[in-house]
């Protein structure tokens, strides 16, 4: 009976502390503390929610639930944004830096009536696309407390903290650097225009939008571009000019990817190396970002480059010599030239005693007093070594204008040699001389080897250059 007794006054202390009545203790009312109802947040504290900035509001969803000892109450909710005073507090008390989210930037209902069988009330909250607009180096947020006149409040689920992580879709150039040179001859008039392709690409996967995207047009800032990627490259490049280039229009129509030309007109351009930067500037349509540090250099190289054909070239190797085009394809590989090295028909190897083997270029355009020859190998074996050029208007006033005597000094690494800018006046012949090969065999004096075996001498490419 004791321990009744103490139960039984225990019950009315707890009562009359809540400032309830004793007068019935086997009807207690609660309704004014935390076992009758109780309401709480579903989410609670900081939630962040991702938010990509594609002109659409996005939603976040949540619930008011109701609980405690008699649920069955009806009762009115409400959501309340903190005060500015709140959130000062809360941002020192956390030692956060929150900025409140202005309110034509959100929107939700404030007020839930809980009938006695409602368990619990969705809450949607809407985040205003315009979001995406607001400085993205500074968080802010939408602080809410829930709020009751009759219910009880869980105190650890009753403030809700978003956090708008605003994403911005970014374009960018699939490639970035310095692009495949784009050759042009000045004096190929059959060839004055090519394209340029390159890729666009969004970060995100893209079902539905439709944009645009510009490039940079401002000259000061490409010329600014150009100086700087020559002065890290040590090469000497000038801006293409605008009239010689086309930047397509582009949109994208619910792709990822992108790919486009750039049109390249060489009219009026001299010889040199030119470089156009290709600089996303902005997007139409969208809120999207473009990778702007991301650049693509065109390179466009205008040279004095002459078109041989075949009907240009003679070598007294051999008469009607098949492989002779192979030098001139553009192509410095194996599948190149070489003197001839056996016929049974022969009775002595075809050379000259002043010019050895030799390769004559007839009926030379396009030189009034420069030319520069490059000379490509393509073995180890067999390439030259003693060079000599000779120019003229024919056969009988050629005149010596370049000699080397160890032209390849380290063939299996560098298999190119240029002779640099030649002074050769009026001329309408190039004869290329090549008076010994890498084993020291002098090509005006062969004879018959073993086996009827002929040393020789062997090209990958030939390439001339006028002025």
């Amino acid at each position: 009976m004791k321990r009744h007794t103490y139960l039984a006054s225990l019950l009315c202390t707890l009562i009359a502390f809540s400032g309830t009545s004793c007068d019935n203790p086997g009807e207690p009312q609660f309704e004014n503390d935390e076992f009758t109802s109780v309401l709480y947040l579903k989410n609670n504290n900081q939630v962040e929610v991702d938010f990509y900035n594609v002109n659409e509001d996005v939603t976040f969803s949540t619930a008011i639930g109701k609980g405690g000892t008699n649920p069955a109450i009806a009762r009115n909710a409400s959501l309340a944004v903190f005060t500015q005073e709140e959130l000062d507090a809360y941002n020192t008390e956390n030692a956060t830096n929150f900025i409140m989210l202005p309110s034509n930037y959100y929107e939700f209902d404030k007020d839930y009536t809980f009938d006695e069988s409602t368990e619990s009330q969705n809450v949607n909250i809407t985040l205003k696309a315009s979001i995406g607009t607001l400085e993205q180096n500074k968080q802010y947020v939408l602080p809410i407390r829930l709020e009751s006149p009759e219910y009880s409040i869980k105190k650890d689920k009753s403030t809700l903290i978003l956090l708008p992580k605003v994403f911005t879709p970014t374009i960018s150039l699939g490639t970035s650097g310095i692009l495949p040179i784009i050759s042009f001859s000045i004096y190929d008039d059959a060839v004055t225009t090519a394209q340029c392709p390159l890729t666009l690409n969004l970060d995100v996967a893209n079902s539905k939008w439709n944009f645009g995207v510009t490039y940079e047009t401002d000259k000061e800032i490409l010329e600014a571009k150009v100086a700087q990627f020559a002065a890290e490259s040590g090469e000497n490049y000038t801006l293409l000019p605008a009239e010689n280039y086309t930047l397509p229009a582009t949109s994208f129509n619910a792709e990822s990817n992108k790919e486009v030309k750039i049109d390249i007109d060489r009219t009026g351009l001299s010889s040199g190396e030119y470089l156009l930067p290709v600089i996303l500037k902005d997007v139409t349509g969208m809120p999207f970002n473009v990778s702007s540090d991301k650049i693509g250099y065109v390179h466009v190289r205008i040279s004095n480059k002459i078109t041989l054909n075949i009907n240009d070239l003679y070598a007294n190797s051999n008469e009607n010599d098949q492989s002779l085009p192979a030098i001139i394809n553009g192509s410095a590989d194996d599948n190149g030239w070489q003197s001839m090295w056996y016929a049974p028909e022969l009775d002595k190897p075809a050379c000259d005693p002043k010019y050895g083997i030799y390769i004559d270029i007839k009926d030379v355009k396009n030189i009034s007093k420069i030319a520069r020859l490059v000379l490509s190998i393509k073995t180890t074996h067999n390439n030259p070594k003693h060079i000599q050029f000779y120019a003229g208007n024919s056969v009988d006033d050629l005149r010596l204008i370049h000699e080397n005597e160890n032209c390849y000094p380290d063939s299996g690494s560098k298999k190119t040699y240029d002779t640099g800018n030649l002074e050769t006046g009026n001329v309408s012949m190039i004869r290329i001389a090549l008076i010994t090969n890498t084993n020291n065999i002098d090509m005006r004096t062969l004879e018959f080897y073993s086996g009827n075996y002929i040393h020789n001498v062997a090209l990958s490419e030939i390439e001339l250059y006028g002025e």
